[in-house]
């Protein structure tokens, strides 16, 4: 089978994607000073708006409403512009060590697997499988602890003939697959390594904690009440009356469900960030046909 362009030239790929990734870095960031600029003149119109409401009379307090709408939509718009301009940073990031790998300067770019290292292994120490420069640090690139654990599970573990042969069409399907492997590396990739098998499995174990319905509907309706409220005191169809009965219903739905609630959050903390990985990674898995075992 003739290779292909990627097979035969995977510098040239590199250093192609590299620049164009780089390309969309500076326009993002292009994008984003406009919007930083953009806000910034809208929250001065905004004060003009509320010293010539307040202060010189000239106009109503109604007009206010437009520049916190527009505030509002280009923080939105900033927002988007944000998450992009950071993906695209990190698609750069991970082709510029794509090019250190061939270029020999992959230490300490990657995990080293220390943890892993057993002393009284029989040949780990001698071919370099683990810690700093070894073959786990050169090729690993997974995306979870678990990922590591099963990389490092291999390497100190002989297979059999047939494992291995099915790792190889592995690695041959997935060889040219480079649209795929950016992807999965950018999931989340500030959150490598949250998430621990163990840890996982005893918070799993956990009981569930039930909020009652009618507190969660009460919850949702105070909610609304309480946006009705500021808006219809910005329009001033009403005082600020409604606001205060809003917060103080509010403060006595988080004084009967707060300690709940705290206590979910405790739980689900340490392992969101690694939750969240887990289930990007398995999602993109599900939405690809693989053929090699």
């Amino acid at each position: 089978m003739q290779p292909s362009p990627t097979q035969q030239t995977p510098r040239i790929e590199y250093e192609r994607r590299l620049e164009d990734r780089s390309g969309k870095v500076q326009a993002l960031v292009r994008l984003s000073d406009r919007y930083s600029t953009l806000r910034g003149l809208v929250f001065i119109a905004g004060i003009a708006v509320l010293l010539a409401a307040t202060v010189w009379g000239a106009l109503s307090l109604k007009w206010i409403a437009a520049p916190i709408l527009a505030f509002v939509f280009l923080i939105i718009l900033h927002a988007r512009c944000i998450r992009r301009l950071k993906r695209a940073r990190q698609a750069e990031t991970y082709y510029r060590t794509a090019l250190d790998r061939l270029n020999h300067r992959w230490i300490d770019v990657r995990p080293a697997g220390e943890e892993y290292y057993d002393p009284q292994h029989m040949y780990a120490g001698d071919l370099d499988l683990l810690g700093r420069g070894s073959l786990f640090q050169l090729i690993c690139s997974a995306r979870t602890k678990l990922g590591e654990e099963t990389l490092a599970r291999w390497l100190l573990s002989p297979a059999q003939a047939e494992e291995i042969r099915a790792r190889q069409q592995s690695v041959e399907e997935l060889r040219n697959e480079l649209d795929f492997r950016e992807t999965l590396e950018l999931l989340e990739a500030e959150q490598h390594g949250d998430i621990e098998q163990t840890h996982l499995s005893d918070w799993v174990r956990q009981p569930l904690i039930q909020i009652p319905a009618g507190l969660k509907w009460a919850s949702m309706v105070t909610g609304v009440f309480a946006a009705l409220a500021v808006i219809s005191w910005l329009l001033s169809y009403s005082g600020i009356a409604p606001i205060c009965i809003a917060i103080i219903i509010q403060v006595c739905l988080l004084f009967c469900i707060g300690s709940r609630i705290r206590e979910l959050l405790n739980q689900t903390d340490e392992v969101r960030d690694g939750l969240s990985v887990l289930a990007d990674v398995l999602s993109l898995i599900e939405q690809r046909e693989f053929h090699s075992p």
